[in-house]
């Protein structure tokens, strides 16, 4: 048997699962957390998208048009890559910092 319990934001995920190998429950119980967590997500996305309204999706897609793909300055002083709007989860956007090593002290 393998019983596993998430608390995520306030919201409980658990799954529970017997089978007679426990590496086969401990396998059913993650297959079981991972599609409750894709539906908390999906779920955690819908709900702030209907917060901001379709207004602030909209700016958001004036914002990251296509056309703007590809690497750019960052006021920060990092380069910004700009891959595309995707708010279901997806990546956005990656910032990459040039850094120098560090000492071994």
């Amino acid at each position: 048997m393998a019983q596993v319990t998430l608390n995520v934001a306030g919201a409980v995920l658990r799954a529970q699962r017997r089978v007679a190998n426990t590496k086969a429950a401990v396998n059913s119980v993650a297959k079981a957390l991972d599609q409750q967590i894709k539906r908390y997500k999906s779920h955690a996305y819908r709900s702030e998208r209907n917060r901001h309204g379709a207004r602030a999706i909209d700016q958001s897609l004036e914002e990251i048009s296509p056309g703007d793909a590809g690497p750019r300055e960052d006021p920060s002083g990092g380069l910004e890559t700009v891959s595309g709007l995707f708010p279901d989860g997806q990546i956005v956007r990656v910032k990459e910092f040039e850094m120098e090593p560090m000492s071994v002290e």
